[in-house]
């Protein structure tokens, strides 16, 4: 674990960074909320037997639910990525180097973390643009949500723990592994034509999202009281 650092982080502007992890907060259970509402809105809709997306077609009765609140979802998300992990993550590593040198390759994580991120972010955004009515434009950009997201989360765990955020970096890189995992799931369900996709799709996304609020609520903690460095008296050290 870095020694502690002398002095705050005041690399960020609070409210922008507050805002940033609300949106964090705030982005997964809204999406699911109004996917739940498209859900009760589709009656044939079955886990056992659907995709998530096939209640996003615009001749269901729910899809302006589930494509309003996949592309909410897509766009706090990357409100998130950007204007707080990336400048924390920035942030974090250059402090660190202060104490033990320059290790051009952590910086590559950031940039790799955070760039799958957005890259994921951005696909769920477009995974609400582009519905089922275009198969191709839809399962590509799916394809992009479910892959990079997981992958990002993996990277960013690594990230964490080789800069002093043990706990913290645990859990997200074994949170990235576990919906890796059922984003497998799905893939190999598509191919075989298998039914029930949208249970391994809905898994997934749980643990993308119990990892977006939670380093989200990690992050909002880390604001509004000073502190002599980003690891004392907050979880995950």
């Amino acid at each position: 674990m870095p020694k502690p650092l002398e002095q705050d982080l005041p690399f960020w502007p609070h409210t922008r960074l507050r805002l940033a992890a609300l949106c964090g907060m705030v982005g997964p259970p809204l999406g699911l909320l109004l996917v739940a509402v498209a859900i009760h809105q589709t009656p044939w809709f079955s886990f056992t037997d659907n995709a998530l997306s096939d209640m996003g077609s615009w001749d269901e009765p729910g899809a302006v639910w589930f494509n309003v609140g996949v592309m909410l979802a897509g766009v706090m998300s990357a409100l998130f990525v950007v204007q707080a992990l990336y400048p924390f993550s920035c942030q974090l590593v250059s402090q660190v180097f202060k104490l033990d040198g320059f290790h051009l390759g952590t910086f590559n994580l950031v940039a790799i973390s955070t760039s799958l991120l957005g890259a994921g972010s951005l696909g769920l955004l477009c995974v609400g643009l582009f519905t089922i009515d275009d198969y191709n434009l839809h399962a590509f950009f799916a394809t992009v949500f479910f892959l990079c997201t997981s992958l990002g989360i993996i990277v960013a765990g690594h990230l964490l723990r080789t800069n002093g955020l043990a706990i913290l970096g645990t859990m997200t890189f074994g949170l990235g592994w576990l919906s890796l995992i059922f984003v497998s799931m799905v893939a190999g369900l598509e191919v075989s034509g298998d039914h029930g996709i949208a249970i391994p799709e809905l898994l997934a996304v749980l643990c993308m999202g119990s990892w977006q609020i939670g380093m989200a609520h990690w992050l909002w903690r880390l604001v509004p009281g000073p502190i002599s460095s980003p690891w004392q008296g907050l979880p995950g050290s």
